[in-house]
């Protein structure tokens, strides 16, 4: 009996510290939303928004596997749980791509390969990462599928009357006039002989000078929206975002490491670290500015790397201002990032 009971208990143990939390719930089974995320290096926070908590998610298999949505990527890979609360997750082989108008994506997907530990307290799930960063989860709806919208109906368009017609009159016809006779031709009285008519002399025409014409002003022409950002490779150094929260300043020997340049074609690139991002841009007259990535490839940078929240904040772009030769890219947000020409080398 003492021995079964040592058996047991040692069993309830197990399951105690495999299945912690309120409610005893696990890892396996709920699709987990993100509903929060932290960094510590470096330092911001962010919250999600509930109707963009499905775009961020994860679900634990009972085999060991996991499957994850960074926005518009997918992932998948091995997690292996560790003692009382490890958690070590290992993406498997994937091609992330910068996704657009300030996604969480990257962030969320390079988190999880630094995830060391896990916890659940009142239905909610804490991944923490190796450099003190976490991501907060909610449990999502049963099945993982987000609610339809039904569609409005269109209104049934009222026809329109066709106009009545109206009757063109009828011309009066007018008299013919009644000709008049025509009186005979008086005969001319014949002059004298002796008398000789003087002709006039005709008057003599004086040309008129041709006035002189006046060269119209040669317009200037307009420059195209956004030319001013073309010709200068540009370099960031400072940061600003609220969403997620973040601020700093770019070390002076990092800046070459976040770079922008735009072209004339309409394409830009710029790199963001260890990554290098390609897209589309336009400009409007009033300063407004939009970048749009292709597709390129997003790999994790080293600790500390700026690399993540540099591509959000491009993708989040609205407009922009150069004033001493300095550029300002204003977020959607209401965040900035300031930049400087890079020097020659």
């Amino acid at each position: 009996m003492l021995i079964a009971a040592i058996i047991g208990g040692g069993l309830l143990l197990i399951f105690f510290l495999l299945n912690r939390g309120s409610g005893g719930g696990g890892l396996v089974g709920p699709t987990w939303q993100l509903a929060a995320i932290t960094g510590q290096a470096p330092a911001f926070q962010g919250v999600i928004p509930a109707e963009d908590q499905g775009r961020y998610t994860i679900t634990f298999g009972d085999d060991g596997t996991f499957a994850a949505r960074a926005d518009c990527n997918s992932m998948a890979g091995t997690y292996e749980q560790k003692a009382q609360d490890g958690l070590t997750m290992v993406p498997g082989p994937s091609t992330l791509v910068a996704c657009p108008d300030g996604s969480y994506g990257s962030l969320f997907a390079h988190a999880l390969s630094k995830v060391t530990t896990w916890a659940i307290d009142s239905g909610q799930l804490t991944l923490t990462t190796s450099d003190g960063g976490t991501g907060t989860f909610v449990a999502g709806p049963a099945g993982g599928t987000a609610a339809t919208a039904t569609p409005t109906e269109s209104p049934t368009p009222t026809p329109t009357p066709s106009p009545t017609p109206t009757p063109t009159p009828t011309p009066t016809p007018t008299p013919s006039p009644t000709p008049s006779p025509t009186p005979a031709p008086t005969a001319a009285p014949t002059s004298s002989s002796s008398a000789e008519a003087s002709p006039t002399p005709a008057p003599t025409t004086e040309p008129t000078p041709a006035p002189t014409p006046t060269p119209a002003p040669t317009p200037s022409p307009t420059p195209s929206p956004g030319a001013d950002l073309i010709g200068t490779s540009w370099q960031l150094t400072t940061i600003t975002t609220r969403d997620p929260v973040y601020q700093g300043v770019v070390p002076e020997a990092e800046r070459a490491k976040y770079t922008v340049a735009f072209a004339a074609a309409g394409t830009f690139s710029a790199t963001a670290d260890c990554n290098t991002v390609n897209g589309t841009w336009t400009a409007t007259a009033d300063g407004g500015l939009e970048l749009v990535p292709g597709q390129s490839s997003i790999v994790p940078c080293g600790e500390g790397s700026l690399g993540d929240l540099y591509v959000l904040a491009l993708t989040d772009s609205a407009s922009y201002a150069i004033a001493d030769g300095a550029l300002t890219i204003t977020l959607s947000d209401g965040g900035t990032l300031g930049f400087e020409a890079t020097p020659s080398s």
